[in-house]
């Protein structure tokens, strides 16, 4: 049960630190980057989300997978909405890969926590 509440933890300070980072104001282009890289971080940060919260739930039903990446879609649309206020680009192309983030991470979850608990269904 304590490693549930750790996992909760973890996934509550993920996404806090994701809307915090979504929503500060755009800095200036990194001296080192290629084009894309915005969304590779979309992508990793959600799968790490999505892993984090498959990680705190007793079942790992596919209904209950679903839901996880719905969370993950909705909160990444709101953020991306929010980005109009702070003077940042909402990009529908940021959504997608927020959502193939948090399906890989989920997907990736699940086949790890039940490997580790194949009691699981």
């Amino acid at each position: 049960m304590w490693k549930i509440k750790v996992f909760q933890g973890f996934s509550a300070f993920t996404a806090l630190m994701i809307g915090v980072l979504s929503l500060l104001p755009q800095t200036p282009e990194a001296p080192v980057t290629f084009p894309g890289i915005d969304k590779l971080f979309h992508a990793v940060s959600y799968a790490v989300l999505a892993f984090l919260m498959t990680g705190s739930l007793k079942n790992r039903r596919w209904s209950h997978m679903a839901c996880i990446l719905i969370a993950c879609v909705v909160y990444g649309g709101l953020l991306e909405i929010l980005q109009r206020y702070t003077g940042r680009t909402p990009e529908g192309l940021d959504l997608l890969f927020d959502g193939l983030g948090a399906l890989f991470g989920g997907l990736a979850g699940r086949r790890y926590f039940n490997r580790k608990n194949p009691a699981q269904p």
